[in-house]
């Protein structure tokens, strides 16, 4: 092989190696990118979850409180017609005493 043949093979080599370079160093880019990516998906789903479980428990809490409320509601009114049963008693007392 003569001398021109030899620099021409070398400047071939040097090419393909930078173009081959290039192209690990782009698809490292695209796959840290990827992976980068993915990570990030990983993090708003874990935050959307905790939000989601954080709503849930809200819900179930003001749910039972509603349901406690409802409980009261019904015993205080039963005391209170209890109260106005008692109150009519003790004016048609009253005005007996007075007549």
């Amino acid at each position: 092989m003569d001398e021109k043949t030899l620099r021409t093979i070398k400047i071939i080599f040097i090419i393909v190696a930078v173009f081959g370079a290039m192209a690990l160093v782009l698809y490292g880019v695209y796959a840290f990118s990827l992976l980068w990516q993915t990570f990030a998906a990983g993090i708003t789903i874990s935050f959307l979850l905790i939000v989601l479980v954080l709503i849930a428990l809200i819900a179930i809490y003001l749910w039972i409180r509603t349901l406690l409320n409802k409980r009261e509601l019904n015993r205080l009114k039963n005391d209170l017609e209890q109260a106005k049963i008692e109150l009519k008693r003790c004016e048609s007392k009253l005005n007996q005493q007075n007549e």
